[in-house]
């Protein structure tokens, strides 16, 4: 009897061994010297462990929404942080004024009294001008790499014939001196003028207050290259006359604009200067029939040369990446040199180069853009 009780402890003990190995907690340094192990279900040694072991998201990846905003003026602008990408296209329709030059009027004898009016050079509106420009930002406007090329050309052509029992008297002629009664006067003068602009501008541009939905102020200092050619030309019974002034320079410029938003259209200007050091090639020459050339006048005159731009205007946005706008435009370019000035100096003898006069651009523009 006491044989089988032994026997029956020993199944039981082995048993129960078997039931505890089966839930064996693995080893771990908590458990190391504490004497016991803590007991878990074996379903608990299946459970997914993933939700655990995903990490956080980096801070960049939370609202990029958020992440390429900035908060200016208490609103948020959703292009902060964005690349925009703008181009242009002007229509210029202007005028250049200072370019008049009168070569002849009606008389009835040379040196005699002006019975009519002078006829002269003149321009007029032109529509022959461009201006195109494109514009590059990496913070949604804030600042911005603008580059713009403008080209504006002019031409005119006049003529005048004595009326019966009258005469012309010639105003260019620079030979003989003084001139003699042949010279001074001719039957008829024909006339033709060009003048051709080119500007190349490539600024900077920084807001001075963030492109708020109601308004912008922004600053901007940049380069200016230009040219500035003038041709005049004027033929008379004898003689033939050409005047040419050709400008050629560049330099710095900077300037302030800003706009006023008033739903889809906005009221927008700007003002700018520029100092451009240039080089004026001067000529003069006069040509007789008979003679050949009898004034041959050439000089270089350098010197600074002045510009104020002014604009304003008025634009329209028809979607979000397109617009138009039109507006007027003034330019004045101060110490330049013009044909009449290069007459009056060579007639009077004055070749000190000391020549000064300005040129006035004037007119509207009308604009295509898009943003992206």
């Amino acid at each position: 009897m006491k044989l089988i009780r032994f026997a029956t402890v020993v199944v039981t003990l082995g048993a129960g061994s078997l039931l505890f190995a089966g839930q064996k907690v693995p080893h771990s340094p908590a458990n190391d010297g504490v004497g016991r192990a803590r007991v878990i279900s074996p379903a608990a040694l299946f459970e997914d462990k993933t939700d655990a072991k995903v990490e956080a998201k980096p801070a960049e990846e939370k609202d990029l929404s958020v992440a390429k905003s900035c908060d200016k003026c208490g609103k948020l602008l959703p292009l902060c942080g964005c690349t925009t990408v703008r181009v242009y296209g002007d229509w210029l329709y202007w005028q250049p004024r200072g370019t008049d030059l009168g070569y002849a009027y009606p008389t009835d004898e040379a040196f005699g009294r002006p019975l009519g009016p002078t006829v002269q050079v003149d321009h007029d509106y032109e529509p022959q001008g461009f201006r195109i420009g494109a514009g590059f930002s990496q913070d949604g406007g804030l600042s911005e790499l603008r580059s713009t090329f403008t080209y504006f050309t002019a031409g005119t052509n006049g003529s005048a014939w004595a009326p019966p029992g009258r005469t012309l008297q010639t105003l260019l002629l620079a030979s003989p001196v003084p001139l003699d009664a042949d010279a001074a006067t001719t039957s008829f003068a024909i006339s033709n003028s060009e003048l051709y602009l080119t500007t190349w501008d490539i600024d900077y541009v920084k807001s001075l207050c963030a492109p708020c939905e109601e308004k912008t102020v922004y600053g901007f200092v940049g380069a200016r290259i230009g040219r500035l050619d003038q041709r005049v030309h004027v033929t008379y019974d004898r003689e033939t006359v050409r005047v040419s002034p050709d400008l050629r320079g560049g330099g710095i410029r900077g300037g302030i604009g800003g706009s006023v938003r008033f739903g889809k259209a906005r009221i927008f200007g700007s003002a700018a200067g520029s100092l451009m050091a240039t080089g004026i090639d001067v000529e003069y020459t006069q040509d007789n029939y008979l003679a050949g050339r009898v004034v041959d006048y050439s000089q270089d005159v350098d010197r600074v040369v002045p510009i104020v731009d002014l604009q304003l205007g008025i634009a329209y946005d028809v979607t979000e990446h397109l617009s138009i706008s039109a507006g007027y435009d003034y330019s004045i370019w101060f110490n330049v040199v013009t044909p009449e000035a290069i007459v009056n100096a060579v007639q009077a003898g004055d070749f000190s180069g000391d020549l000064e006069d300005d040129i006035t651009f004037d007119g509207a523009f009308f604009r295509i853009e898009a943003r992206r």
